[in-house]
């Protein structure tokens, strides 16, 4: 009995396997119907299926044939409401607006709340079944009957709901909501900018101009950023499918995502704020913002959350709160009682009641003086905390000047550091309360009817929405730099006691130094609810003295730790010159061709004239061995002294003179072979006389290029003290470009050459290649 149950449990799993592997195969091997592949999904259950292409509503509307239940739905809705705002004009301005703002929350409050449930209790996966499960089916009530019918009319072309697991089908149906919401909020926000809209009044003046090309200038970007985002996510994720099924695929996250961190949701709205400068309408601008600001709160509440839970964090930073070198609750560096700004600050400890007191004094102090004495205030501690800190940072860098004032007085290196967090925070806390107190005295407004001026309301929405994109700058670089990032702690903690790894992660993704671009967002959005040049000024005096401490102090550092991790360019600069590619690529559809063809002319050249270079400078190598030969005949043949025996006898060499000359007539180096690829290590023979001087060294050298010191690049090794054998220079020292080079013998650490042997380094690839113009270099009689 155990013997045949353990004999099919065999035969089931090979089945099991069988039937996996050729799934896996049918998998790899299908295709659409347009050529390209499909790929593998997953649904929560652990069924596997290739999941279709499918079309969006706007693709749908141009094919009437394709026509589904959102389709007629859109068009309806569409069709009504706007006959009646363009044609007749029927509703007021007040309407539209209520009408936009209904689509908006059934979009945010309605689509939000129905993914939620998805995402943490599969309830629309659920519902799906529930009416279309088995006993539905027999009685084939009104909900299934409906139910199916919107899966059958939403299955993508050849396909039925048969074909799918439940959570694709619960996808399809729920996209047909989805279609009908998102086109109907699209359409209403265009009717009431056409309500909005005047013609500008003539002539038309700089500032009409101005808000006109800006705001054709953001809804120009709205369209690419959002047929950029679509290109890179696809109907899958543009739809939210991750939360219904997952697909066995990596995206590609480039373009647009990686210039701006979620980019559908952040500038993929600038068409709000351009339609608003378009229609020079501080109703529209109020309206959009609201309605931004509801899209965020679905990308902080839905999305946010649903990635976490599927994806995890996404952060590869080390975590650092794991580290007993860092946290160690006796030995570590940070302390858990240690406040960063106003986080777990307690008046209770000296430190923090020293901060509350400090900060009180701050603020207190901005009240009752003047403004002049104010922005002085601001200027000290700007000065004190970059140019003051940033010298005290510069020297510990150097020669650990910090450090050493308390290790000489017995204090620990963990002393002296809690010491540098406490001046650190106190600084960067003060800074930005005396900034605040500052802003707060150069308020103009003197009643409260000032602050209801259209104007006034723009400047406190667009400088609180500068406060909150500031707030979530330092969050976001707190969270991946952590505790010893943000205190500076590569200058203090040494690295063979914790070595911290770089990651650009976070706004890292964006930003090569967020705290110097987006960390001064709040000052300027200070600057626009006051309305002071003043504040203004003040924020970009402080920006740039950010900006001088970074490359003074902080990139040469960052350099010098962490040389080969740091990232020199931002992917602002990639993005934009991957761009300039493509765009020259189409206008001028000819000009790689041309390129590559005059490169592979110049390399066919320079290739000959290198090669022939080096000929000539192995026929002088060859010159010299046959001179050295001959010399060294001569010096060994026996010599009689002249005159008989009587004669005179040969006259005596110094011993140090012979060596020398011994060693110059001795001496020889060579490589297996007379080319080497650009990059490859390079092996040297060797061979010189028994007791040799122990500086002897060999060093590689532009043929054209005298032994003099400062020239040879680090391309150098001693001679080992055996009288022959080999030597290696490695491949980070090797040149990085093509031409003939010269090895050199030089003897007892002096400049003084006495062996010489030529190489050529190659470029293999140009070595390798065929010309296919027909063009085959100079004629032997032209060399």
């Amino acid at each position: 009995s155990e013997r045949r149950g353990c004999a099919t449990m065999a035969k089931q799993s090979k089945r099991k396997a069988e039937e996996a592997a050729a799934s896996a195969a049918a998998t790899a091997a299908a295709t659409a119907s347009d050529g390209s592949k499909l790929v593998e999904g997953v649904a929560p259950d652990g069924t596997t299926f290739l999941v279709p292409h499918t079309r969006n509503v706007v693709q749908n509307l141009f094919r009437p044939s394709d026509w589904n239940v959102a389709s007629v739905a859109v068009l309806t809705i569409g069709t009504v409401v706007g006959v009646g705002t363009l044609i007749l004009d029927a509703f007021p301005l007040w309407l539209h607006i209520v009408w936009f703002l209904f689509w908006r929350l059934c979009y945010n409050v309605g689509l939000g709340a129905i993914l939620n449930s998805q995402s943490t209790h599969q309830s629309v996966t659920k519902w799906y079944q529930a009416c279309t499960n088995d006993a539905e089916r027999r009685s084939n009530s009104l909900r299934f009957r409906f139910v199916s019918y919107l899966a059958r009319h939403a299955c993508p072309d050849g396909h039925k709901p048969a074909d799918f697991p439940d959570a694709f089908n619960a996808w399809v149906v729920y996209r047909l909501l989805v279609d009908v919401i998102l086109a109907n909020d699209l359409w209403a926000y265009l009717l009431m900018v056409f309500k909005c809209w005047q013609a500008p009044p003539l002539p038309l003046t700089l500032s009409v101009v101005l808000q006109y090309v800006v705001g054709v200038a953001l809804v120009a970007f709205n369209y690419w950023a959002k047929v950029d985002a679509h290109r890179c996510i696809g109907e899958y994720c543009w739809y939210w499918g991750d939360f219904f099924f997952l697909k066995n695929e990596n995206l590609t996250f480039d373009g647009i995502f990686e210039l701006f961190p979620h980019p559908m949701y952040t500038v993929g709205y600038s068409l709000y704020y351009g339609f608003s400068l378009i229609c020079r309408s501080y109703t529209m601008l109020f309206v959009s913002v609201f309605a931004h600001m509801l899209q965020m709160a679905f990308l902080v509440l839905v999305e946010e959350p649903h990635i976490q839970r599927t994806y995890g964090t996404g952060e590869d930073v080390k975590d650092q709160a794991k580290s007993s070198v860092l946290y160690d609750p006796r030995q570590g560096y940070f302390d858990t009682d240690q406040s960063v700004l106003w986080i777990d600050l307690d008046p209770f400890r000296a430190g923090d009641f020293a901060l509350v007191c400090f900060m009180l004094y701050g603020l207190v102090s901005s009240y009752f003086l003047t403004p002049f004495w104010c922005v002085v205030q601001v200027i000290v501690w700007r000065l004190f905390h970059w140019v003051g800190l940033g010298y005290v940072l510069w020297a510990q860098g150097h020669r650990q000047m910090f450090t050493r004032h308390f290790t000489k007085r017995g204090y620990t290196l963990h002393e002296a550091f809690t010491h540098w967090k406490g001046i650190y925070n106190l600084s960067l806390s003060m800074n930005h309360v005396v900034f605040v107190g500052c802003a707060l005295r150069s308020f103009t407004h003197t009643s409260l009817s000032d602050f209801f001026t259209p104007l006034s309301l723009t400047s406190i929405l667009l400088g609180g929405v500068l406060i909150l994109l500031n707030i979530w700058s330092s969050t976001s670089t707190y969270s991946v730099v952590g505790d010893f990032g943000w205190y500076y702690g590569d200058f203090f903690i040494p690295q063979q006691e914790y070595k911290h790894n770089l990651v650009y992660t976070g706004v890292y993704r964006f930003l090569n130094n967020p705290d110097c671009v987006t960390g001064y967002a709040a000052a300027y959005g200070l600057a626009l609810i006051t309305q002071s040049w003043v504040i203004f000024g003040l924020a970009v005096a402080s920006q740039i003295m950010n900006i001088i401490f970074l490359n003074v102090i902080e990139v040469p550092h960052m350099k010098k730790l962490y040389d080969s991790d740091v990232r020199r360019h931002g992917p602002l600069n990639r993005v934009l010159s991957e761009r300039f590619d493509k765009i020259k690529r189409k206008l001028l559809p000819d000009s790689e061709r041309i390129e590559k063809k005059v490169k592979k002319r110049v390399s066919k050249i320079r290739s000959k004239t290198m090669k022939e270079i080096f000929d000539m400078y192995k026929k002088i190598d060859q010159l010299k061995d046959e001179v050295k030969h001959k010399l060294r005949e001569k010096l060994d043949s026996p010599k009689k002294p002249k005159g008989g025996k009587g004669g005179r006898t040969a006259p005596s060499i110094d011993p140090a003179v012979s060596k020398a000359i011994q060693q110059r007539n001795d001496t020889e180096i060579g490589t297996d072979t007379d080319t080497v690829s650009i990059g490859k290590p390079l092996t040297v023979r060797f061979k010189t006389v028994r007791d040799h001087s122990e500086t002897d060294w060999i060093g590689l050298y532009d043929v054209d290029t005298p032994s003099v010191p400062g020239v040879s690049g680090g391309r150098w090794v001693y001679v080992p003290p055996e009288a022959s054998g080999e030597v290696k220079l490695a491949s980070s020292v090797m040149p990085r470009e093509a031409g003939v080079f010269q090895l050199r013998y030089h003897v007892g650490g002096s400049y003084d050459v006495i062996a010489t042997s030529t190489i050529r380094i190659i470029d293999e690839f140009e070595e390798d290649g065929d010309d296919d113009d027909g063009y085959d270099g100079a004629s032997k009689k032209d060399n």
